[in-house]
């Protein structure tokens, strides 16, 4: 299975893929952040555990969004880039399903 494959740069094909790149990855940074903050701020002042979900559950619903909003905005023009969307939209819900399950405690 190749992993990695060209694209025929037609028109703006390189432009918007490096754009959609670019807006994953700061749906990812923001989400990230939000849920550092949440694991600093539970393990510096240890808070009630309903606020601890809730900041938790902000940074993984950011995350769930930002996977969202990229797969919504991806143009499917080649069975290539629907083929990679589709294992990158499974591997971010499958590890969204972890974290999940850790949070409530299931794993």
């Amino acid at each position: 299975m190749q992993l990695s494959f060209e694209l025929e740069n037609k028109g703006s094909v390189a432009r918007d893929h490096l754009a959609l790149e670019r807006t994953f990855l700061a749906w990812m940074r923001t989400s990230l952040s939000l849920v550092a903050i949440g694991i600093a701020i539970t393990q510096l002042f240890r808070l009630p555990e309903l606020i601890v979900d809730r900041t938790q559950a902000t940074g993984l619903s950011v995350l769930l969004r930002g996977a969202v909003h990229v797969l919504d905005d991806v143009h499917i023009t080649r069975i290539e880039i629907f083929v990679l969307a589709s294992i990158t939209g499974a591997l971010l819900f499958g590890t969204l399903a972890v974290l999940i399950a850790v949070a409530a405690g299931a794993l």
